[in-house]
């Protein structure tokens, strides 16, 4: 949050960004022991995708990350997955590999006037929340922000994009994480789009 306000403009006490970035790279550290129980690689990809927005990075433990990816959930492998192609590592045969394996969870189906729309993602779990709260349309949302990322005209993709604007309530998508994560992906896709203008005279 903090870098992202920085790039709009706004500015902050030093301490107030170094304080977090020392914690972040701390949490990178091989003896870090003070994660939440079972979400160690979520940890480990957002501390480090955290700092690669404030522009500490580590392009070796970033690659670590990505195999590690491969046993992840859908949301761990759509962030990490999503920083390799945005940063132009989408050749990389790991990256290829994680996409493969995103794309095999991806499932579509007819609807009764034969028409293709996307019915869901295979997930790993079936249980959601827990101490690190955890939804099915945060994932959704990860997932979509980086196949937008590898191939913006892609049906498929914007069949997605579709569901996920048809689930939306007064609430938003859901909890205040969620929400968020959805308008990333949305603004990356609406940043994306040229601009039009319409003639009103």
């Amino acid at each position: 949050f903090l870098a992202l306000a920085i790039k709009a403009g706004f500015t902050f006490l030093g301490e107030l960004v170094d304080m977090p970035v020392y914690a972040l790279k701390q949490a990178l550290r091989r003896n870090y022991s003070y994660f939440v129980s079972g979400y160690v690689l979520r940890e480990r990809i957002e501390a480090l995708l955290a700092l690669r927005a404030a522009g500490y990075y580590d392009q070796e433990y970033g690659q670590d990350l990505l195999v590690a990816a491969l046993n992840g959930n859908m949301y761990e492998k759509g962030r990490i997955l999503y920083h390799f192609i945005k940063n132009g590592y989408g050749g990389h045969k790991d990256a290829v590999k994680l996409m493969d394996h995103v794309q095999k969870a991806v499932v579509f189906k007819l609807d009764s006037n034969g028409k293709k729309v996307f019915e869901g993602l295979q997930y790993s779990r079936t249980a959601w929340g827990g101490p690190v709260l955890t939804y099915e349309m945060r994932s959704f949302a990860s997932i979509l922000r980086a196949l937008y990322v590898a191939d913006p005209g892609s049906e498929d993709v914007q069949l997605m994009v579709n569901y996920l604007l048809s689930h939306s309530d007064k609430e938003g998508w859901g909890n205040t994480a969620t929400n968020v994560a959805v308008l990333l992906t949305l603004g990356e896709i609406l940043g994306s789009r040229p601009q039009t203008t319409k003639d009103v005279s």
